[in-house]
């Protein structure tokens, strides 16, 4: 049995290089395999290990001053879920690249909690979601009353500030798979003059873990091998294959070296993965392929 672990903190780390060592020892010593980013700013970590190793591992990470109060979220895998350790060190554990007073540790968006949330929805209240994931990260699942950005990537909030401009003086709860993003991204809400923003704590994926039932419709994406989870083991299927526009939560990889972009493409469409995501993917990989071949 393997768990993947999810966790981030903003919290100025002085000696990144000395963290990145520490926490490299203990990933060797469990095998753990999984992607950390560490910067001057904080710390953003997902892995995966056994999960009889979970409360060992846990319990040496808050050991460490730095991230005794860290909040450690917890999902099945399979134990492939991640090819290697990789932990590099950044400018940022989110490449936001916004103006250096967006600063969390400053001034971020209130945390509401999955059971705050879960209420708002039940009472009916009067708000709106901003989902501050990708778009590709939605189409699999989202929130009731979700409104789509449509980001590419999470330095492009700027650009969609006019979309949201009509939600200025409306309650937004940001949200996103952990909560990491959120938490520059509601920040930059605040700064652009958004008068009642907060954000969901520990992301959708601690949601799901106390309401598998509730407001989220389909599942969850993830940026490792699953591609998706599920805390149930049923749930709707609101993905909708990119070609025929039948239902599906199956992600492939475009095969376009200079796209890679994940797409729903159902089996039929697409039954061999990887495969391209558009016909201006194929054509341009074609003439790339004919250009080398004419040298």
């Amino acid at each position: 049995m393997y768990t993947t672990l999810l966790m981030y903190q903003y919290i100025t780390i002085p000696d990144p290089q000395a963290i990145r060592t520490w926490y490299k020892n203990i990933s060797h010593h469990y095998k753990a395999k999984g992607r950390t980013i560490i910067a001057k700013e904080g710390f953003n970590s997902t892995i995966e290990i056994l999960t009889s190793d979970v409360p060992d591992v846990i319990a040496e990470i808050h050991n460490n001053p730095l991230f005794k109060n860290m909040h450690i979220k917890k999902s099945t895998s399979n134990g492939d879920t991640f090819p290697k350790c990789s932990i590099k060190i950044r400018d940022e554990i989110v490449g936001t690249k916004f103006p250096k007073h967006i600063d969390p540790q400053v001034r971020t968006a209130t945390h509401i909690s999955p059971t705050e949330l879960h209420k708002m929805f039940q009472e009916e209240k009067d708000f709106v979601v901003v989902d501050m994931r990708n778009e590709y990260e939605l189409a699999s699942g989202f929130f009731k009353h979700t409104v789509n950005p449509h980001l590419n990537h999470a330095r492009d909030l700027p650009k969609a500030i006019p979309t949201l401009n009509q939600y200025r003086n409306k309650k937004i709860v940001t949200v996103c798979t952990g909560g990491v993003r959120c938490e520059k991204m509601s920040a930059y809400l605040l700064d652009q003059g958004f008068t009642e923003v907060c954000q969901l704590d520990g992301g959708i994926h601690t949601y799901l873990e106390e309401y598998p039932h509730g407001y989220f419709s389909g599942s969850l994406y993830t940026f490792d091998k699953r591609k998706v989870m599920h805390t149930t083991s049923t749930h709707d299927v609101v993905g909708e294959c990119t070609k025929c526009k039948q239902s599906t939560e199956r992600y492939i990889d475009c095969a376009n070296d200079e796209c890679h972009t994940h797409v729903l493409m159902c089996e039929t469409c697409a039954p061999h993965a990887p495969a391209f995501c558009s016909y201006t993917c194929r054509k341009n990989t074609k003439r790339f392929t004919l250009e080398l071949t004419r040298r």
